[in-house]
C-alpha cells in the first residue's frame, strides 16, 4: 500500500550552534512547512549565547524531542544525534542559521521518480534526499528537497 501525505511523518532534524537570533524563526517556519505530522529534532551542539536558554525556555513547546551536547562536536556529530532519534517514515535536515529555506521541503503524493535527486537510507525506512551536495558513506551532507 502506498502512503500519502497523510499518512507519512516527516523528522526534521535541526542541528544547531550559537543560533539564538534564528531559532525561533526556523523553528516556527518548519511547523509551518504544510507537512500534517512533522516531528522536529533540535540538536544543539553546545551553544554558548543563549541559544540553549531559549530551547529549553519559552521555545521548549515547539520542540518534539531536544538533545544538548555537553561539548562542541561539530555538525556531523549534531546530525548524528539527531539521525539516531528521529522516527519519522522521511528525515530531512533543516540548518538553525536559515541557510535553507523550510518552504523547499515538499513531500509529492507517492510519486515513485525522483526527479535529479540523490536518494539514501537512513536507519530503517527513513529517507534523506539531496540534489545540492551529496552522500558519503552512510553520511549526507546537504538537502533541499524531499519527494515521496
Amino acid at each position: 500500500m502506498e502512503k500519502t501525505l497523510d499518512d507519512i511523518v516527516l523528522s526534521v532534524v535541526i542541528p544547531c550552534y550559537n543560533e539564538k537570533d534564528t531559532i525561533e524563526t526556523i523553528l516556527d517556519a518548519v511547523r509551518d512547512c504544510g507537512i500534517p505530522h512533522t516531528e522536529i529534532i533540535v540538536v544543539d551542539d553546545c551553544s554558548t549565547d543563549g541559544t540553549r536558554d531559549l530551547l529549553q525556555g519559552e521555545l521548549r513547546s515547539k520542540i518534539d524531542r531536544l538533545i544538548f551536547h555537553k561539548m562542541n562536536q561539530g555538525k556531523g556529530a549534531a546530525l548524528a544525534k539527531g539521525f539516531q532519534a528521529a522516527t519519522g517514515d522521511v528525515v530531512v535536515i533543516q540548518d538553525a542559521d536559515m541557510e535553507y529555506d523550510p518552504k523547499t521541503i515538499a513531500i509529492k503524493g507517492t510519486a515513485s521518480a525522483l526527479n535529479n535527486v540523490t536518494a539514501i537510507t537512513i536507519p530503517e525506512n527513513a529517507l534523506v534526499l539531496s540534489s545540492v551536495g551529496g552522500v558519503v558513506g552512510r553520511r549526507w551532507y546537504s538537502f533541499t528537497y524531499v519527494q515521496w
